[in-house]
């Protein structure tokens, strides 16, 4: 029994159920993720601040609406990312626990789901940046770049032998 293999499963597992945690309470809280996203996207918080350059915020978007359906677009990204990773984690474990014959492919479903889930934080650092996220929240920013980071760190456990 390779005990190395089912810690990468818990690792696998364990984040794949936090990302499905992040949608779930993307559902039930919905006005905080929109606050955040609408703030963002109207640059309300750098045009409030004249102390600071006011170049970037011709990049602003004042429409509700626009800030509804990118968190929708989120919300619903990060539902099939869950999914897709926790369906990876679950088929590694059928393939270390049952047949060693998949784990190559289970493997492969894993850097493949991870994907997913890297592109989602480059997706939310790129974005935020265009925007001017740091200037006013880099809180934010550093979330995203950890996550980046942990992405990267899973990726290299997954593919270690």
């Amino acid at each position: 029994m390779n005990y190395f293999y089912y810690f990468k499963f818990c690792v696998y597992f364990g984040i794949s159920c936090w990302i499905f945690i992040i949608f779930l309470n993307n559902l039930k809280d919905k006005s905080t993720n929109y606050n955040i996203l609408f703030n963002m996207f109207s640059m309300s918080e750098i045009k409030n601040d004249r102390s600071i350059s006011q170049a970037l915020t011709k990049r602003s978007i004042h429409s509700k609406s626009f800030a509804k359906r990118a968190l929708l677009l989120i919300t619903l990204y990060q539902f099939l990312t869950s999914i897709f990773m926790l369906t990876s984690a679950l088929f590694f474990l059928f393939s270390i626990s049952i047949s060693n014959e998949y784990i190559l492919l289970a493997i492969k479903s894993m850097n493949i789901s991870l994907l997913l889930f890297t592109s989602m934080w480059i997706f939310f650092i790129c974005g935020g940046l265009y925007f001017g996220y740091w200037i006013k929240t880099p809180q934010y920013q550093q979330m995203h770049f950890n996550l980046l980071k942990v992405s990267i760190l899973i990726f290299l456990l997954i593919n270690y032998n």
